[in-house]
C-alpha cells in the first residue's frame, strides 16, 4: 500500500521532501507552462500554495509568474520584467482622411515639376482648394510635397488618360508617404492603437496616435517615453526608452 509523503511550509527551515523539488506543482497562467518546485523553493515562497503564482511578495505590481517567465526576483522590488510586458493591444483604429489631387497649372512635358503648381483638396475636413508647388505643406501642414512624375495610360476603351503622380510625406515622426493619382480620391488613413496596460497600480486603456510617444507607469518620465512605431490588426511595434523594438499583441 502506497502511503502519501506529507509535509508542510517552514519558513524558517524551508524544509521540503526531497521528492518536492523535483517536481512542477503550479502552471504559468499566461503560457501555461509548468513553474519548478524548485523556483519557488529558491526564491522562498509557499509553492503548496494554490495562489502562489498569482502573489506579489515584493509589491513591484508583478506576479510571481511574471517574475518566474522574465528570470526576476520576486523578493526584490527593483528586480521586475519591464512595464511594456503589461501592455496589450486591444484594437487597431484608422480614421479615414481623404484627399484629391485636383489639377496642375504648367506644361509638365517641358517644365520642371519644381516649377509647376498643384491643387490638393482635402475631403474628410472641408478645406479652400489650394495651389502649391514642390517644397511646400498642404492639409493644414500635415502633408509636405515632396515629387512629381507626369504618367499617361490607355484605358480599356482606347481613351488615353492622365494618371500622373503627385508624392506627400506626412510632416509628423512617420514621414509616411503617400501618392496621389490626378482626379482620384485617395485615403491617407491615420492609425492609432488602442492599448490595455494592466500593471496593477495603473491599469487603464488609452489611445496612441501611429509614430506618437506614450509614457507607462503612474507618472510617466518624459525622459522615458515610448513610441508607437507601426500597427495594424495582429501587433503594434513600439520603441522602448532604451531604443528596443519590440512587438504588442493583443491578450492571448
Amino acid at each position: 500500500m502506497l502511503v502519501p509523503i506529507r509535509y508542510t511550509w517552514d519558513p524558517a527551515k524551508e524544509q521540503y521532501p526531497k521528492e518536492a523539488s523535483q517536481g512542477n506543482s503550479r502552471l504559468d497562467p499566461e503560457t501555461k507552462k509548468p513553474i519548478p518546485n524548485q523556483w519557488f523553493i529558491d526564491n522562498r515562497l509557499n509553492f503548496t500554495d494554490p495562489n502562489v503564482v498569482n502573489q506579489d511578495p515584493d509589491g513591484d505590481g508583478f506576479s510571481n509568474a511574471d517574475e518566474w517567465r522574465h528570470k526576476t526576483n520576486p523578493q526584490v522590488r527593483d528586480s521586475h520584467p519591464p512595464y511594456y510586458t503589461k501592455l496589450w493591444l486591444k484594437r487597431f483604429e484608422k480614421v479615414p482622411f481623404l484627399l484629391k489631387f485636383n489639377a496642375y497649372d504648367g506644361d509638365p512635358v517641358k517644365d520642371k515639376p519644381e516649377d509647376l503648381t498643384f491643387q490638393i483638396n482635402t475631403l474628410t475636413v472641408r478645406t479652400p482648394s489650394v495651389f502649391r508647388k514642390i517644397g511646400d505643406t498642404v492639409a493644414a501642414e500635415k502633408y509636405k510635397i515632396i515629387g512629381f512624375k507626369y504618367k499617361k495610360m490607355t484605358d480599356a476603351n482606347g481613351v488615353e488618360k492622365d494618371v500622373s503622380e503627385l508624392t506627400l510625406e506626412k510632416t509628423d515622426e512617420t514621414k509616411d508617404k503617400v501618392v496621389l493619382i490626378y482626379n482620384t480620391r485617395i485615403d491617407s488613413p491615420d492609425s492609432f492603437a488602442l492599448f490595455d496596460y494592466q500593471w496593477p497600480p495603473a491599469a487603464s486603456e488609452f489611445r496612441v496616435g501611429k509614430g506618437k510617444p506614450f509614457g507607462l507607469k503612474p507618472q510617466a518620465d518624459p525622459k522615458q517615453l515610448y513610441k508607437l512605431l507601426d500597427i495594424n490588426e495582429q501587433a503594434a511595434s513600439i520603441q522602448t526608452p532604451s531604443g528596443e523594438k519590440v512587438q504588442i499583441t493583443p491578450h492571448p
